[in-house]
């Protein structure tokens, strides 16, 4: 039995029929300390055979270190996911609930190359010229989660000095811990910036510049 049931799975490949160029997602599992690793590598199996467009590829964290540094995975389960270039939007813990949908509508514009955001914020965005980490800390049954993990990958598509993660926070307790992530969403941009909330592109973009002043 699969992840999805039959009324999803139908709806999901209707929406991946869309698809409008190649997607690569690279998996990373564990066999240690990994609880949905099973779950999640289900999921991209069920997600990568709904459309030809869709190349998966799949790596043990153990194991495949040169791989798991070429992509800076310290963690499982974890997907990495790119179009015709390489881009740093990447899932740490199984992306169930509410973010599934934005697994799959990141799929959709890594396979167009661009997030559907205005023209002006998608130049400012490119124009950030210095290294940016964004972990944005979710749960599954977080309505306002998907709106600041969308706003995460999209400046990663969009910029390669960006990177773009979503963190389970119940996957991953001792991160959590650590950022003191008491709600969600709350993103963390390079050990710096703290935002609990879900906020608008322009604003998260004037936040992420004035970190270089």
């Amino acid at each position: 039995m699969g992840i999805l049931d039959d009324n999803t799975k139908n709806k999901t490949q209707e929406t991946l029929s869309k698809m409008e160029g190649q997607v690569t997602i690279i998996f990373f599992k564990s066999k240690n300390n990994c609880d949905y690793c099973d779950q999640t590598e289900q999921l991209v199996d069920e997600i990568a055979s709904m459309n030809q467009k869709i190349n998966l590829e799949k790596y043990d964290l153990d194991t495949d270190k040169q791989k798991a540094d070429e992509y800076n995975v310290e963690r499982a389960p974890a997907i990495v996911m790119f179009g015709t270039e390489k881009r740093k939007v990447r899932f740490f813990g199984i992306p169930s609930g509410y973010e599934f949908s934005t697994f799959i509508s990141d799929i959709l514009d890594v396979a167009r190359g661009y997030p559907k955001i205005s023209p002006e914020l998608i130049e400012k965005i490119k124009k950030i010229d210095f290294p940016v980490h964004m972990q944005v800390f979710v749960t599954p049954n977080c309505p306002y989660c998907p709106g600041a993990v969308k706003v995460a990958h999209d400046f990663a598509l969009i910029n390669p000095n960006i990177t773009g993660d979503m963190v389970e926070a119940s996957e991953f307790q001792d991160l959590a811990e650590k950022y003191e992530v008491m709600g969600v969403p709350k993103t963390i941009v390079n050990e710096k910036l703290e935002l609990t909330g879900a906020y608008p592109t322009d604003i998260v973009l004037k936040k992420i510049l004035e970190l270089k002043q």
